[in-house]
């Protein structure tokens, strides 16, 4: 049961987003339907929810309601990307693989799909390709969107239009000069504000560290002076992408790029004197002892 003081938070949330505009209050509410559809597992409802989220740019400004009235915001995000990974705690691959799971209505999952396809395209299409390629944990092996949308497709003819887009996103991407640029997709057209802030960091964390995971698989030289190697960062990366690594510091640690820090021994100097000079001894060694007893002499001289 909630407290007095959690029903009085909730309302004056409410009453917050109810102030905001209406653009913004349906966006919120998309996305709180859309979430809640995913942490309860009903997959029936998903796709629907994904593409009405989708189609109206949900991620554009979604509001934040904690209990603590001074933290309540509303969030713009410049990629699609990043809201599905900051509001849904999601990674896409994960999204593609439950929309092609068990689904009442194999057309609306074939529409989802090809919004999300279309979507990681055009913000970021490395991991369209590398999400496209089977990948293999431990003795299995994850097949890759391309092998699953085919399969997907000779269970039910709706799929043909996904797989077919994907191939079509793949082959468009083999083609341009630079694979990270932005892809120009019939759903979502890459405007001039995200082609002028596509190098841009991404405002949440884990989105920042695939960036710059892509970035350094392919440098051998830049892995080498972070004291990693590409085939570390690479291997990082695809888990990284199939949600396979619990968080962003468990990432950094796998591909090698935890920061150090070190260790420092601290030795009490209150109490008995012979029991402190003990302590210190045994911590330091007899003849750093020596040398720190006779400095501590020479200030004393000095003063």
């Amino acid at each position: 049961m909630n407290t007095l003081h959690e029903k009085t938070a909730t309302i004056e949330a409410q009453s917050w987003l109810s102030s905001l505009p209406r653009d913004t209050q349906i966006k919120t509410l998309s996305t709180q339907i859309l979430k809640e559809h995913w942490t309860t597992k009903n997959s029936a409802a998903l796709s629907t929810a994904l593409v009405d989220c989708f189609k109206q740019k949900a991620w554009e400004k979604v509001a934040f309601m904690p209990s603590i009235k001074s933290r309540r915001e509303v969030r713009e995000y410049k990629r699609a990307v990043e809201w599905i990974r900051d509001c849904l705690g999601v990674e896409p691959d994960e999204l593609m693989r439950t929309l092609t799971g068990h689904q009442p209505s194999a057309k609306d999952a074939s529409e989802a799909v090809t919004y999300l396809l279309e979507l990681i395209a055009t913000e970021e299409p490395n991991t369209l390709e590398q999400l496209s390629d089977d990948f293999r944990f431990g003795k299995s092996k994850m097949i890759g969107w391309e092998k699953l949308l085919f399969l997907m497709k000779q269970v039910d003819p709706e799929w043909s239009k996904a797989h077919e887009r994907l191939k079509e996103l793949l082959n468009s991407l083999d083609k341009s000069p630079a694979c990270d640029a932005p892809v120009q997709t019939n759903l979502f057209e890459a405007s001039s504000s995200y082609l002028k802030d596509k190098d841009s960091l991404p405002s949440d964390s884990k989105t920042r560290l695939i960036s710059r995971l892509t970035k350094l698989k392919n440098n051998p030289s830049l892995c080498k002076s972070k004291g990693t190697s590409t085939e570390r960062v690479s291997n990082t990366l695809d888990r990284l992408l199939r949600g396979l690594i619990p968080s962003v510091a468990a990432a950094e640690r796998e591909a090698g790029l935890a920061k150090a820090y070190g260790t420092y021994s601290y030795v009490g100097v209150r109490g008995n004197a012979s029991v402190v000079a003990k302590k210190i001894i045994k911590r330091i060694g007899k003849n750093s002892a020596i040398q720190l007893a006779n400095q501590i002499l020479e200030v004393f001289k000095n003063d």
